[in-house]
């Protein structure tokens, strides 16, 4: 999936990508209440399992206009050392989440709100 580290090139914004906006529920399964879901917005993203686990993770993006490979990085903290701490894949409505550090990858679909 091509080098995550940080070069001159990379360029960090708060803005979310719009293609990268709107619910992402794991495997696309939208109707079930319990999957994890993942909400996108400006300086984050919300994520959800069933009614009782929830958090938000704050942090910036780095793309490029309508790039399908989006990384992100956590805001103020040391352990990633400013490096991203995922990089996110886009196939149409398919969203593919990678864990840079030790390669864990999940699949979420769009949902149609």
């Amino acid at each position: 999936m091509g080098t995550t580290g940080t070069d001159a090139a990379e360029r960090w914004t708060k803005d979310v990508p719009k293609t990268l906006k709107g619910d992402w529920v794991e495997n696309g399964n939208c109707r079930d209440k319990s999957a994890r879901k993942l909400v996108f917005f400006d300086g984050g993203f919300r994520w959800f399992k069933g009614k009782e686990a929830h958090g938000t993770v704050r942090g910036e993006y780095s793309y490029e206009t309508n790039a399908a490979r989006i990384l992100f990085r956590l805001r103020e903290t040391t352990e990633d050392e400013g490096q991203p701490r995922y990089e996110i894949t886009l196939f149409g409505d398919q969203l593919v989440r990678r864990t840079v550090k030790d390669g864990f990858t999940e699949v979420f679909g769009r949902c149609k709100n």
